[in-house]
């Protein structure tokens, strides 16, 4: 059964196909004529194809049609019935009747699968929406697609089509000139802007992560927002506030995607060790935000009560330094999770300090790139993601990689920033 690109020439046949998706039961909801002008079938096919739009068709040896399947990215503000995410195209599944039964369903899907995989820019998920009591579910199951929500009596499904595991990356920085920067030490960074972000980590299957503010930028919150908005729902950010920052304000922040404090006890530009217990609460009890500390952990034992009795933190780049690891080690023991960022920042050995911490609490490592490194004797290298995914090994790879971060920084449990995992 030869498979092909779906083209401009296939539009009349993929509404037919449309049809018969919308018609899945045998009962004639809707008829063609009715098709065309219902605004969420629109949806699927309008102008296609459509910038992104893919998809395949299915034909006889002499060139009748069978099937076929597409996928189109849809915006949040007009949505399909399986929408998850602007940036996870929502496919589209259907056979002919008289062909049905014969593993042509599952022959488009996998072609479908290998498309969106082999694109310019790889599709990472694809989505779907399938009705209760469409045996098709069975397939797509088979396949690899889970369960993420529900729509009216509808499942919505997602298959990960990237074969490597995907990274949250828990640490990085944005430095875009259009909002003010403050010197540190004398310093200024150069830009490092959303673009160059996204152009660095390209070929990393980076999928999410956390924008983190510097010393460098004090308390605007201006360049985040921005920042947040234009990476999309699976970024969050990590802010520093001011002690007298008002309930209003923390609750803005955290509609914009801001999920973390952090208190830069290395560099300065945040609130001070002082405000730490009162602030960490506060935020947790306003929004539940966690607390993130840049710190040498041989500093830590003046502050290690205080932080074993707050919610929820986080320490930076591995505590810096070898001989803090105990240090760190007993926080960890006690919830506080690890940042494997920055091994070009840190007086110490990755590999065994990620050892250490996968072996106290395999629970309590995330990653992250900390471009664009500022000030690091060394910037953050691809390798850097292979040594961490030789060092803690097959069996935590996707927590320490993901779901450890995914959890931490909430991503999928509500506001405008959910992300269905």
């Amino acid at each position: 059964m030869p498979i092909r690109p779906a083209i401009a020439r296939d539009t009349s046949l993929l509404w037919s196909i449309l049809l018969e998706a919308y018609n899945w039961n045998g009962e004639q909801r809707f008829t063609a004529e009715q098709l065309v002008t219902d605004p969420y079938a629109a949806r699927y096919l309008a102008d296609w194809p459509r910038e992104g739009d893919f998809g395949v068709v299915a034909e006889t040896d002499t060139g009748e049609p069978i099937g076929a399947a597409w996928a189109r990215y849809l915006p949040e503000d007009r949505p399909g019935y399986g929408f998850v995410a602007p940036d996870v195209p929502e496919l589209t599944l259907g056979v002919l009747p008289g062909h049905r039964g014969r593993g042509h369903g599952r022959a488009l899907m996998e072609a479908l699968i290998r498309t969106a995989a082999g694109r310019p820019t790889p599709v990472a998920r694809l989505s779907l929406s399938v009705e209760d009591g469409n045996p098709a579910v069975r397939l797509y199951a088979s396949l690899g697609f889970t369960r993420v929500g529900r729509n009216g009596d509808s499942d919505t499904m997602v298959l990960n089509t990237d074969p490597h595991p995907r990274v949250f990356d828990a640490h990085l920085h944005i430095v875009d000139p259009r909002f003010p920067l403050v010197e540190n030490d004398g310093y200024l960074p150069p830009a490092f802007t959303v673009e160059q972000y996204r152009a660095r980590v390209a070929g990393l299957p980076v999928r999410g992560g956390a924008v983190v503010s510097g010393s460098f930028q004090g308390f605007d919150q201006g360049y985040l927002r921005e920042a947040l908005a234009a990476l999309g729902p699976a970024y969050v950010g990590v802010t520093q506030v001011p002690a007298t920052v008002t309930d209003e304000e923390i609750l803005a922040l955290d509609t914009a995607g801001v999920r973390a404090v952090r208190f830069n006890v290395r560099r300065g530009g945040s609130a001070t060790l002082g405000q730490l217990d009162r602030l960490a609460r506060r935020v947790h009890d306003i929004a539940g935000w966690h607390t993130e500390l840049y710190i040498d952990a041989r500093d830590l034992p003046d502050l290690s009560a205080t932080l074993a009795a707050l919610p929820a933190v986080s320490i930076d780049h591995l505590g810096l330094h070898r001989d803090g690891l105990p240090h760190l080690l007993r926080l960890v023991e006690r919830g506080v999770k690890v940042k494997a960022t920055g091994f070009g920042r840190v007086d110490l050995d990755p590999a065994e300090t990620m050892t250490a911490v996968v072996r106290t609490d395999p629970t309590a490592l995330m990653v992250g790139t900390d471009l664009p490194s500022t000030r690091a004797r060394r910037p953050f290298a691809d390798e850097d993601f292979a040594l961490i995914a030789r060092t803690v090994g097959e069996e935590h790879l996707a927590a320490v990689l993901w779901g450890n971060a995914a959890a931490f920084y909430r991503i999928g449990k509500g506001g405008t920033h959910a992300f269905p995992l």
